[in-house]
């Protein structure tokens, strides 16, 4: 489906198997409940009394989050307590990938109004989206500087292959530029041995 596209995949294509997905993943009411008050915690194991971190399953969870967004109505994440919150500490001081899932569902929950027009929520994207664009600023430097890297990498690979190949025919060019490399190439080339052209028979 279109990743722009806000209606239901069920809706855009009744064939489209996300949608079929998607219908039988919500009708598992208690798995949804579970996936915001459960796994979206970053306190999922210390609260059963297990000293382990819950970064991978939070990132499992966000990721999972973002896959069924398409299904989901957008009051609902803004209707689960704290999640606000927890989203803001994962882009403040979570690593990739969490970091970036929790962008893109805040990113979703802004478009709720009543989220968004919140005083606290304002203020804290005001702080927000500096440190954000200047993030991605510092990604696309990064993205430049590997493709400038990768373009010159290939044309030193190119360059070598222009200089290693050497036509087998320049000896006969009218050009003495030409026949000078093809004498150099002659030089270059190992010698041919007086057992290499006698007859077999000798």
């Amino acid at each position: 489906p279109d990743p722009f596209e806000m209606r239901h995949p069920s809706r855009v294509d009744q064939a489209c198997k996300l949608g079929h997905h998607l219908k039988s993943f919500f009708k598992r009411d208690d798995l949804v409940k579970e996936l915001f008050s459960k796994y979206m915690r970053d306190n999922y194991f210390t609260r059963q009394g297990i000293d382990k971190d819950s970064t991978a399953l939070n990132t499992a969870a966000c990721r999972l989050l973002l896959g069924i967004i398409p299904g989901l109505e957008i009051s609902t994440m803004q209707e689960q307590e704290g999640l606000g919150s927890q989203l803001y500490r994962w882009v403040n001081d979570a690593s990739d990938p969490l970091r970036t899932y929790a962008i893109g569902i805040l990113a979703v929950i802004m478009e709720y109004h009543e989220f968004a027009s919140d005083a606290d929520i304002r203020e804290r994207n005001s702080k927000l989206v500096p440190v954000l664009l200047s993030q991605l600023k510092q990604l696309q430097q990064q993205a430049e500087e590997k493709r400038w890297h990768q373009n010159h990498n290939r044309s030193n690979a190119s360059g070598k292959e222009q200089q290693s190949f050497k036509r087998p025919f320049a000896l006969f060019a009218k050009s003495p530029s030409k026949r000078r490399a093809s004498q150099g190439a002659q030089d270059e080339s190992p010698p041919v041995t007086d057992n290499a052209i006698k007859p077999s028979g000798d």
